[in-house]
């Protein structure tokens, strides 16, 4: 009974739903711990992010849209949980785009990409985990973006690629 309800195909929204759940449980240590590294301890003390020196301008535009101001404030955790959402967005784009009508267990073949200590160490920042996060987001958009045939998915692809070289950092 129980693997028959795993295997039932989802609908966008089912999907999303599973996705953003087991996102949201990826990431409740981190709520519940609310660490602060030496570089988060720098940009709150100057409240500077200075990433657009770093090559990073969008992540600049961000925390000003989200802080209502030019300051590097920290507002953690509405960040890391937007960036939840949009990952959670991006992992069900990608379930869709392996699997014609995905199931519950066709979902769980996705989140490898979320479930990875790697990861989990660049979400732990408190400024700088937004950028880490979203940086899957804009990948899987650009190569989910792309279809030779169609010319408003290549200039979607574009854009989704110029956003990711704001927010990535030239080492990365």
């Amino acid at each position: 009974m129980f693997i028959r309800a795993l295997n039932k195909a989802l609908s966008w929204e089912h999907s999303f739903l599973l996705l953003l759940g087991a996102s949201l449980l990826y990431i409740v240590p981190l709520l519940m711990a609310d660490q602060t590294y030496a570089d988060d301890y720098w940009r709150s003390q100057l409240a500077q992010g200075r990433w657009t020196e770093q090559g990073r301008p969008g992540v600049s535009l961000l925390y000003m849209a989200l802080g209502f101001s030019s300051g590097a404030i920290n507002l953690f955790p509405l960040p890391l949980l937007l960036t939840t959402g949009l990952l959670a967005v991006s992992l069900t784009r990608l379930a869709h785009h392996y699997f014609n009508c995905p199931t519950a267990l066709n979902c769980l073949i996705v989140l490898p990409v979320l479930y990875n200590p790697f990861f989990l160490q660049n979400l732990s920042y408190q400024y700088d985990g937004t950028r880490d996060g979203a940086e899957p987001v804009y990948g899987r958009g650009g190569t989910a973006a792309y279809r030779p045939q169609s010319a408003e998915k290549k200039l979607e692809s574009c854009l989704v690629g110029g956003r990711s070289t704001c927010t990535v950092s030239a080492s990365a």
